[in-house]
């Protein structure tokens, strides 16, 4: 029977053994290289880095298996197992080589000796590795699925008869090879081994050293003579080797060494993040939800996990929508007014979205569950909670009578989320990475990230990915907290440089690679835009845009759109400006009114923030806001050195040459 840590169950062969298309643009290729730094250095653990768990089950099974190895017992044990099963690769190769092969002497007995002994350590050292991944299993506490499950195929293997009477063969053999003491004297040419002589050389030859010992595989005629004399001697031992390779031939399974390939995956990331923990950053296991849907009562905030993390969010310190932080109320990041989004009379989209004149979600009059101003409506209001509408009246039956309502939630939220890669290129430098938060709930699908260059935006959609790409491994995430929903799988399109090699446009090439995105069969995954259509006139880019979102969001996938095109964030009707008023005559149509048509509350606003005394410096949060009015342009000139008095010296420059 096949077994695996990795997989739940038996290995399936036909897994990816090719690096995602998602790898380059998360800088995962990176992350993994640094990784397989811990790992024994004849173990390629990089296939199993490109292999997702399938389901949630499977999921969790991994993370069983991350759990047992991560405590620094078993990271040692495994590391001790690995190192001896690929001792006995290495043997088994030797006496792959060696068999059949002819040993220089005049015993016949002797000849296939040296491949016998190699199948012996073969043999040996698989037993070693066995037995003592047994032992060290018998500390981990029962409850973790991969871990039981292990114990069981071991201990199948420990008490399985051949096993043991190889053990017991073995460890004879091993008393009598202690116990053998050999003498060896070389005078002339004469060679003595525990007082039996031969003659080895003829007087009249030079022999150099390096003839004496010609290899490491097969016996050199020097030290084939000293084993026939040493045969003479003991005669028993040797038998007995010889016998032991025939009978025990079919002794090892297949899925050892599997396993020991497998565990190095596990290994190696405990070993990695423990180097990542001693300097500050947090990894945590995440906690798994469905992407369909997460019920919570409508009437019983207390119990909504939401509703406790929205609390969570609102009382600290640090959060953008605690009314001290620096970057919310009316503390003014370079955004304009950053107001409480959970407080209805602060919310920079008031009562009415100033942007197209359709009714703000978060505004007090539409309901607002979160709102804590709009009690009249909101159904977590302690007035409604105690059953009284808002004109007053007792609107709720009894208690006894109370029928639950639900409503259909997706929960995903994630605290202090890092980059890794970045931390990577930063600790060198011992330079500490910005850490951020996110969270989606009810219907929101795709959060729209603008801002302005640099300020984090793209680092913060890598650690995403990071974080969700980790979670559907089964290993720890970067984060202090973490729930996450349970994806497919990962799609990302970043953009790259115009090809000469394609000999494509850069819009046509943004568009060829988007297409497979867009299958109808790649369902409930998670996608990253980054900087979509950059080439293309604003109604264009958002236009498309927004045919991508609705896409994505008919497919029930999930996502973050980081791009220039503030529109796309404004989900309602959108004023643009395609010509200079007075065209009209001209057969131009100067504004044109747009309606992304995509559902409600699917699309959520967020920006990269920017020091509110100072919008050059970049403060690389990213929190949920309306869209950037800035175009931070100045940063825009400084960047691409197009102040005043850097064209005034390009120009002498130029006269000049």
């Amino acid at each position: 029977m096949d077994y695996s840590i990795f997989y739940q169950g038996r290995p399936k062969r036909d897994r990816q053994r090719t690096e995602p298309d998602f790898f380059e643009d998360l800088n995962m290729n990176q992350v993994v290289d640094a990784i397989g730094q811990y790992a024994n250095k004849e173990v390629n653990i990089k296939p199993y880095f490109y292999q997702l768990a399938e389901s949630k089950e499977e999921l969790l099974y991994r993370q069983s298996a991350m759990k047992m190895v991560e405590s620094p017992k078993m990271t040692k044990a495994f590391e001790a197992f690995t190192d001896l099963i690929r001792k006995s690769i290495r043997y088994n190769r030797l006496y792959e080589e060696t068999n059949g092969k002819t040993l220089q002497v005049n015993n016949p007995q002797l000849q296939g000796i040296v491949s016998a002994k190699y199948s012996y350590d073969a043999n040996f050292s698989y037993m070693c590795a066995v037995l003592g991944l047994n032992d060290a299993l018998k500390s981990v506490a029962p409850g973790l699925p991969a871990a039981d499950e292990l114990k069981k195929q071991i201990a199948s293997i420990v008490n399985d008869p051949t096993f043991s009477s190889f053990k017991a063969d073995a460890e004879a053999i091993s008393s009598r090879l202690e116990r053998m003491h050999i003498t060896i004297n070389v005078s002339g040419n004469k060679l003595k081994i525990n007082d039996v002589s031969d003659t080895y050389v003829d007087t009249a030859e030079a022999v150099p050293m390096k003839s004496i010992f010609e290899n490491d595989i097969m016996p050199s005629k020097f030290e084939a003579q000293a084993i026939e004399l040493l045969y003479g001697t003991a005669p028993d031992i040797f038998n007995q080797i010889n016998d032991i390779c025939q009978k025990y031939l079919n002794i090892r399974r297949n899925w050892i060494f599997t396993l020991a390939d497998e565990c190095q995956v596990y290994v190696s990331y405990a070993k990695f993040i423990e180097k990542l923990e001693e300097k500050g950053y947090h990894f945590t296991y995440p906690d798994l939800t469905d992407l369909k849907e997460v019920k919570e009562k409508k009437n019983d905030p207390s119990k909504s996990q939401f509703s406790q993390f929205a609390n969570e969010k609102k009382n600290n310190a640090s959060s953008p929508y605690n009314l001290n932080n620096p970057y919310s109320a009316g503390n003014k990041p370079g955004f304009g007014n950053l107001a409480n989004p959970y407080m209805a009379a602060q919310n920079p989209y008031g009562g009415m979205n100033s942007f197209n004149g359709l009714q703000n979600p978060y505004a007090a009059n539409l309901s607002n569950p979160y709102t804590a101003q709009s009690a009249g409506a909101n159904p977590y209001s302690e007035a409604q909670a105690a059953g009284v509408n808002a004109d007053g009246e007792n609107s709720a039956p009894a208690a006894q009578e109370e029928e639950e309502e639900e409503i259909d939630t997706v929960l995903f939220d994630a605290h202090d989320m890092l980059d890794i890669a970045l931390i990577l290129k930063n600790l060198p430098l011992d330079k500490k990475v910005i850490a951020n938060d996110l969270y989606y709930t009810g219907k929101e699908k795709f959060l729209i990230v603008t801002g302005p260059n640099q300020g984090g935006k793209t680092t913060f959609a890598r650690s995403v990915g990071q974080l969700i790409y980790f979670t559907t491994m089964g290993l720890k995430v970067a984060a202090s907290t973490a729930v996450v929903p349970c994806f497919k799988g990962i799609m990302t399109h970043f953009s790259k440089d115009e090809s000469d090699e394609t000999g494509l446009g850069k819009l046509k090439e943004e568009l060829t690679r988007l297409i497979p995105l867009m299958q109808s069969n790649n369902r409930e995954n998670f996608v990253i835009l980054n900087e979509l259509f950059t080439t293309a006139a604003t109604y264009d880019a958002y236009r498309m845009g927004v045919n991508a979102l609705k896409h994505f969001i008919t497919n029930n996938c999930m996502g973050i759109y980081v791009t220039h095109i503030r529109e796309l964030a404004l989900n309602g009707n959108v004023k643009f400006k395609l010509a200079a008023a007075g065209t009209e005559e001209m057969g131009i149509e100067p504004e044109k009114i747009e309606s992304s048509g995509l559902p409600d509350g699917s699309i959520v606003s967020a920006a990269a923030m920017v020091d509110p005394h100072d919008e050059n410096v970049r403060t690389f949060k990213i929190v949920r806001h309306e869209p950037a009015t800035s175009g931070f342009s100045k940063t825009l000139v400084q960047k691409y050195h197009m102040t005043l008095s850097e064209l005034m010296e390009r120009l002498k420059a130029r006269k000049k040459a």
